[in-house]
C-alpha cells in the first residue's frame, strides 16, 4: 500500500507535458496568425503605394484623359433625362425607318432570344406608368429598360410590377425582355438585386405602402427580403428564373455601341444627333470611369509590369502566378475599404440623426441604422445611405405620388434655393450630401413656414 502512494505522489509531482505541448501549439498558432496580419498589412501598404504612384504617373502622360467639358454631367442631368435622350436616339428614323432601334435590338436582345422578325414599328416611349423606357408593338413584343444610372434603389416588386403590366396589356411571358442599366459595374448584379424586385404579389397593383407583403418601416423592401424563405400567398416567386434568359445588365457595352455603330450610320446633315450621340456616351464612361484611352492604358500595363515584377528570374507561369495572387490581394483591398466606407457612412447618418434629436422636432424622426426620416403629409424626409451608394442622400419619398405632393415638395426645394437635385418615381427628389442634418433642418422649417407640417 506505501509504494501505491508513493509511486502516485511521484506521478502528480511529474509535469503535465501534454498541456505543456498544447499551450505551446497555441503560442505557435496566435503567433502565425499575428505574422499573417502583418503580412497582409504589409501588401495592402504597398498596392496602396503603387495606387499613388500609377496616379501621378497617369497625371505627367501625355496620353492622359482629354479635356472633359461633358454638359450632361455640368448640367446634372436627371434620370428622367438620360431615359428621354436615350428614347430620343432610339426614335431617329430614316425613311420611316427605325435605324437606330433596329440595331439596338438586333445588337443586344437577338442573343437574348428576340425575333427580329416581330420589328417593323416600334412604340418607343420615356416614363410611361412608372416605366422608364418601354419599346413594344401590340402583339408582338415588349422591352422594360429600368434606367438605374443614376443609382435609385429598386422598389419592392419593380420589375414584376412592370411585368404583370406588360402582361395585363396581353404580351405573353415570351415575347417581354428586361434591360437594366445600371449605376455601377456588377458582374452579378442580377443576383444581387432584392428578391422581392421579381415577385409578383396578388395585389401587385396597389401602391406600395398598401401591399400585404410590405415592410412598414422600409419604403423599398419586402418581408421576403428579411427572410429569404418567406412567401405571401398569392405571390408569384419564380419571375427571376423565367425572365432571366431574357433580361439583360448592359453597362460598358452601350456606350461603345453608341460610338462605333451609330455615329457612322449618320449623315452629315445629323450633327446635332450625333454631337447628341458623343456627349452621352461620353456620359456613360463616366459614369463606368472608361473615360481613359487606349494609348494610356498600354502606358499603364507597362506602369504595373514594372512595378510589379521586377523579379527577372521569374517565369512566364510564376508572373502569372504573381499577378493573380496581387489581384486577390486588391480584392481584399477592396471589400475592407467597402467595409470601410460603409461604416464610416452608417456612422456619418447616426451623427446626423442625433444632432437633429436634440432639436425640438427631433423626436419625431425615424431611425434605423442606415437612414432617418420625418413624415409630414404621407411623405418621408430624410437622408439614406445604400452600400453601392457613392455617399449618403437627402430624399423625399412617398408610395403615392401626385401632383400635389411633388408640388409641396418643389416649393420646399424651391425656398431653400437649391437648384441641384434627382426625381424619381417614388422619390420625388434626392441628392447626393455630405451635410444631412443642416439639409433636413433647413427642409423641416420651409416645410413649417409653409404651413406643411399643420
Amino acid at each position: 500500500m506505501q509504494r501505491i502512494i508513493t509511486h502516485n505522489i511521484k506521478l502528480l509531482m511529474q509535469p503535465d507535458t501534454s498541456l505543456e505541448k498544447d499551450i505551446s501549439s497555441l503560442e505557435n498558432a496566435l503567433s502565425f496568425i499575428d505574422r499573417y496580419e502583418n503580412f497582409n498589412q504589409q501588401n495592402q501598404r504597398t498596392l496602396l503605394s503603387i495606387a499613388n504612384k500609377l496616379k501621378e504617373f497617369i497625371d505627367r502622360s501625355p496620353n492622359k484623359p482629354i479635356y472633359l467639358l461633358n454638359l450632361l454631367d455640368m448640367l446634372y442631368a436627371s434620370e428622367t433625362a438620360t431615359s428621354k435622350i436615350i428614347t430620343s436616339i432610339l426614335n431617329y428614323q430614316v425613311n420611316h425607318e427605325f435605324v437606330l432601334c433596329r440595331m439596338f435590338i438586333n445588337y443586344f436582345l437577338v442573343p437574348k432570344g428576340f425575333n427580329m422578325q416581330w420589328f417593323s414599328s416600334p412604340c418607343i416611349t420615356a416614363e410611361t406608368d412608372r416605366i422608364d423606357i418601354c419599346i413594344q408593338e401590340k402583339g408582338k413584343y415588349a422591352i422594360i429598360i429600368e434606367n438605374k444610372l443614376k443609382g435609385a434603389r429598386f422598389q419592392r416588386n419593380q420589375i414584376a410590377r412592370y411585368i404583370g403590366k406588360m402582361r395585363w396589356e396581353g404580351f405573353k411571358d415570351e415575347q417581354i425582355f428586361v434591360i437594366i442599366l445600371p449605376r455601377y459595374i456588377d458582374s452579378k448584379l442580377f443576383d444581387h438585386i432584392n428578391q422581392s424586385v421579381w415577385r409578383l404579389p396578388s395585389d401587385w397593383d396597389s401602391s406600395n405602402q398598401e401591399r400585404n407583403c410590405r415592410w412598414e418601416s422600409d419604403t423599398v423592401s419586402c418581408q421576403c427580403d428579411g427572410d429569404k424563405d418567406r412567401t405571401c400567398e398569392g405571390c408569384e416567386i419564380d419571375l427571376r428564373r423565367k425572365f432571366a434568359p431574357r433580361t439583360l445588365i448592359l453597362d460598358k457595352p452601350f456606350p461603345d455601341w453608341l460610338e462605333d455603330c451609330c455615329l457612322p450610320i449618320l449623315g452629315k446633315r445629323e450633327q446635332v444627333l450625333a454631337s447628341a450621340i458623343v456627349q452621352f456616351a461620353d456620359y456613360l464612361k463616366g459614369i463606368y470611369n472608361n473615360r481613359i484611352n487606349n494609348k494610356l492604358n498600354m502606358e499603364i500595363v507597362d506602369f504595373l509590369r514594372n512595378e510589379l515584377l521586377k523579379d527577372e528570374s521569374l517565369s512566364l507561369a510564376g508572373q502569372a502566378k504573381l499577378i493573380e495572387a496581387k489581384q486577390a490581394e486588391l480584392e481584399v483591398l477592396k471589400e475592407r475599404l467597402k467595409k470601410l466606407r460603409h461604416s464610416v457612412y452608417t456612422d456619418l447618418i447616426k451623427q446626423w440623426y442625433e444632432n437633429l434629436k436634440r432639436t425640438p422636432w427631433g423626436e419625431q424622426l425615424i431611425y434605423n441604422i442606415d437612414s432617418f426620416y420625418i413624415e409630414f403629409n404621407h411623405i418621408q424626409c430624410g437622408c439614406w445611405y445604400e452600400t453601392d451608394d457613392k455617399q449618403p442622400y437627402w430624399g423625399f419619398w412617398s408610395d403615392k405620388s401626385n401632383n400635389n405632393k411633388i408640388r409641396k415638395v418643389h416649393t420646399i426645394i424651391e425656398k431653400c434655393r437649391l437648384s441641384k437635385y434627382e426625381e424619381g418615381n417614388e422619390c420625388l427628389a434626392w441628392d447626393y450630401t455630405d451635410k444631412g442634418d443642416e439639409q433636413c433642418a433647413q427642409f423641416y422649417h420651409a416645410a413649417k413656414e409653409l404651413g406643411y407640417l399643420e
